[in-house]
């Protein structure tokens, strides 16, 4: 089967000319933006609501690996049912709802009054890789160069407010990784191997880059007037993180650091990136956690921590072997899901400050807020850490192993994600009690 990149469907088209009809009577619009995974360049998803405190519990009846986004009063998530939500910040009762064709795995991402979501699942995720189509490519020969399946994937705008929907964009590849907005467009790497920038008013594609390889959970990063992004190929064992013009596509340089599963992290003129070394271990599956630090205007290595034990990763939450870090003042926070353990590290120097070892492997972003750094494990532990020497301060026990679904701070309230439900949950003494 051959894909026309970018295609739409004449169903699309139908749906969207009902859906202008229907926006005229809808003239609220939503303030406010969530750009990017984890709100910001440096994944530190803390959103400044003074005392604001809330406690409830979503039900979404499905499992979640995405993130969450707040805006405004309104959360947005989705699931892997292919439900899109839109929450009460307050309550966390339903604003609207609508249902995607597919598992639905991206951070939702806000920007001018709208909400974007990028559909698509994995074969660990989905419980099976029939629905792949894996193909080689004139760049990689035999190797893998394609990660999708034979009905396309799509990004889909709806109207923050309203839940109307605006446009869809078709791709052959998945399109898990969360994308990024900025000057009027929503730029993303996907599992076609390529990058594209779309227009936000019209979801039209403004350019396509080819990058030789496939984005399956890596999100993009926008800093410092680029776009970073993580890719992988040859059957996923080479990686690289590029750094991208937003304007043009322009491939402005190539590092061979990073993972196709892990975003990019930006701080202060440095791009962190988590990566894997090797593939095997004497016990069986497994691999060496690398996390480099580039100069974020021209990819040049400044450090690189090898960890020197190959450790096993599982499929329990999800199956990422590298997981995107957090900087957060003055230090880089980043998990290593095979090794059972989360580093902070200088982030001029790579010195390691602190390890906490934690009861299973971790597999998301953490988020720091008042002193403290917060993360949940496959172990199905939720972790509040003095986030300046590693010592834990409180402990919290869940129902269900912790997936790649990060946290966030709003006020004095903690968001957090497990198994099928959205909790929020007020902080006492700065910690999750």
């Amino acid at each position: 089967m051959r894909f026309k990149f970018g295609a739409r469907a004449p169903f699309v088209a139908a749906a969207l000319l009902c859906a202008c009809a229907r926006s005229a009577t809808h003239a609220v619009v939503l303030a406010g933006s969530w750009p990017q995974y984890q709100q910001n360049a440096a994944h530190n998803a803390v959103v400044e609501r003074g005392a604001f405190r809330a406690q409830w519990r979503f039900d979404a009846r499905a499992r979640m690996n995405g993130g969450l986004a707040v805006v405004g009063n309104r959360i947005f998530l989705d699931t892997f049912s292919g439900e899109l939500i839109s929450l009460h910040l307050a309550t966390g009762t339903v604003a609207w709802k609508h249902r995607a064709d597919n598992i639905v795995m991206s951070t939702p991402v806000v920007g001018g009054g709208l909400v974007v979501f990028g559909t698509g699942r994995n074969g660990a995720s989905g419980g099976t890789n029939k629905s792949f189509v894996y193909a080689g490519g004139a760049a990689t020969g035999t190797t893998i160069d394609f990660w999708g399946r034979r009905a396309g994937d799509h990004l889909l705008a709806y109207d923050a407010a309203s839940g109307v929907r605006r446009w869809a964009f078709r791709t052959a590849g998945e399109d898990m990784p969360s994308p990024a907005i900025a000057g009027g467009r929503v730029i993303f790497a996907n599992g076609d191997a390529h990058a594209y920038a779309l227009s936000l008013r019209g979801g039209h594609a403004l350019w396509q880059r080819s990058l030789s390889g496939i984005a399956t959970m890596a999100s993009a990063n926008l800093a410092a007037g680029s776009v970073f992004v993580s890719v992988c190929s040859h059957a996923m064992r080479r990686a690289q993180s590029l750094a991208l013009s937003p304007r043009t596509g322009r491939i402005l340089w190539r590092s061979p650091y990073g993972n196709c599963d892990a975003a990019p992290t930006y701080a202060h003129g440095r791009l962190f990136v988590s990566g894997v070394s090797g593939n095997t271990a004497a016990f069986g599956f497994g691999a060496r956690a690398v996390i480099a630090a580039l100069d974020a205007r021209t990819g040049r290595l400044r450090w690189r921590y090898r960890s020197r034990h190959a450790g096993p990763y599982s499929k329990v939450g999800s199956s990422e072997r590298a997981i995107a870090g957090t900087y957060a003042n003055g230090l880089y926070y980043q998990a290593i899901p095979t090794a059972d353990e989360l580093l902070a590290f200088d982030p001029a120097t790579g010195a390691i400050r602190w390890r906490f070892r934690s009861n299973g492997a971790i597999k998301m972003s953490p988020v720091v807020a008042g002193g403290h750094l917060f993360v949940g494990d496959a172990a199905g532990l939720f972790y509040s850490i003095d986030a300046k020497n590693g010592r834990l301060s409180a402990v919290k026990m869940f129902a269900h192993p912790f997936a790649t679904a990060p946290p966030v701070v709003v006020g004095r309230t903690l968001l957090l994600v497990n198994g099928e439900s959205v909790f929020a949950f007020p902080l006492v003494d700065g910690v999750l009690r």
